[in-house]
């Protein structure tokens, strides 16, 4: 099993990893915990109360207050900080985090995050990802709104680069329609470096959090609906921006 192995692997690493910094003059440093079972051994380790721990990865918001709730009693400042701005960003280091943590625990790691680009504090911990899960809601939905609006224009008779290029002058532009239509979804590569499958999971956690909050979410309901299908339609590795294919489809079975 590829998945048991990789599991196997990381918490391999994991612990070599902690053991390596138990024995360095000074290993009060930051370490990146990219998996809740990770963190989970983490805290076990006897180097626990040397160490900050911090996340990128999107996960259970609720779990995540409640290892940061446990991590509190032993000591260990937690912290998540996921990020935004695609693979461009990532490459050049102007991403924005998302950071959710005491301030002065983001402080001291603030040198760390900052290699990676715009540090915002968000909140408590959990609130990083409780913000990225919430962005990534109206990325989808503006996606999702300019795709259907793009395929009736099309199918009315209009061009699709011409109404993109009246829709940036107007006030219907948004990201989706200044960045993801010209690189990625008018040349037809889909080849923006984000998983449609990361973004039905991110959309279904936004769905987790206002259900828990009692929020309003009959549009991101919708969103959601259109990303887990896409996702079932085209495979969890397809690239976010080939949720135009799957609206496409739809007007082609009708």
């Amino acid at each position: 099993d590829v998945v048991a192995q990789r599991c196997l692997l990381a918490f391999q690493f994991t612990q070599a990893l902690l053991d390596d910094v138990a024995d360095r003059d000074n290993p009060a440093q930051p370490f990146v915990l990219q998996n809740r079972h990770v963190a989970e051994l983490a805290i076990g380790h006897p180097l626990h109360e040397r160490f900050d721990c911090f996340g990128r990865r999107a996960g259970d918001d609720v779990a995540r207050h409640r290892l940061a709730n446990r991590n509190a009693e032993r000591g260990i400042p937690l912290i998540d900080a996921p990020v935004s701005g695609g693979v461009r960003k990532a490459i050049d280091g102007t991403l924005t985090i998302m950071a959710g943590g005491e301030a002065e625990v983001i402080a001291r790691v603030r040198p760390v995050l900052d290699v990676f680009g715009k540090v915002f504090v968000a909140g408590g911990p959990g609130c990083g990802h409780a913000m990225k899960s919430l962005n990534n809601f109206l990325s989808a939905g503006t996606l999702a709104l300019s795709a259907e609006a793009v395929i009736a224009g099309k199918a009315f008779g209009l061009d699709p680069e011409i109404m993109i290029d009246i829709i940036n002058a107007s006030t219907g532009r948004s990201n989706s329609t200044e960045q993801k239509y010209p690189a990625y979804i008018l040349p037809r590569t889909f080849d923006s470096g984000f998983a449609i499958g990361l973004m039905a999971k991110d959309l279904r956690l936004a769905l987790e959090l206002c259900r828990s909050t009692d929020s309003p979410a009959q549009l991101l309901k919708d969103v959601s609906e259109i990303w887990n299908r896409a996702e079932q339609e085209l495979g969890f590795g397809a690239d976010n921006t080939e949720v135009v294919k799957y609206l496409e489809s739809l007007l082609e079975d009708e």
